[in-house]
């Protein structure tokens, strides 16, 4: 930012993706999940992470994981990216959660888990990776 004075210009730097603060998660359409930074600094930047599920209340938790454990999924960053991935295909086809097209969660950090609730989709997320459907941008 150039100054506060009104009258002062900023220059825009369209090679600076903002830095979204909100916790979000998408499930993509291959069954697989991606985190953004803000995620994966609420569950402490892990190196892998455990899955779980609530069948009950329809939501999937995440949590930092102890790498010597069998049952975790490594972490790791995106290529040109501020996000996260790691592998959520078995789990998808053992719980049978819909994975027809790839959609966006907010997700919420209780105790140690970052919970996202498969009924409330923040939309689905088109092929254009700067918009998401149903929610104007």
């Amino acid at each position: 930012m150039v100054g506060t004075n009104s009258d002062e210009w900023m220059v825009f730097d369209k090679r600076k993706a903002p830095v979204v603060k909100t916790p979000l998660v998408t499930l993509q359409k291959s069954g697989n999940f991606s985190m953004n930074q803000a995620s994966f600094k609420a569950l402490k930047e892990p190196k892998v992470v455990e899955l779980l599920y609530n069948p009950g209340k329809q939501q999937i938790g995440f949590r930092k994981g102890d790498p010597a454990a069998p049952h975790v999924y490594p972490v790791r960053r995106q290529q040109n990216s501020l996000n996260y991935q790691f592998s959520g295909v078995a789990f998808t086809s053992a719980f049978d959660i819909e994975t027809g097209t790839a959609r966006r969660f907010k997700a919420e950090l209780n105790d140690d888990t970052l919970v996202i609730d498969l009924k409330h989709p923040l939309g689905k997320v088109s092929r254009d990776r700067t918009k998401v459907e149903g929610k104007g941008t």
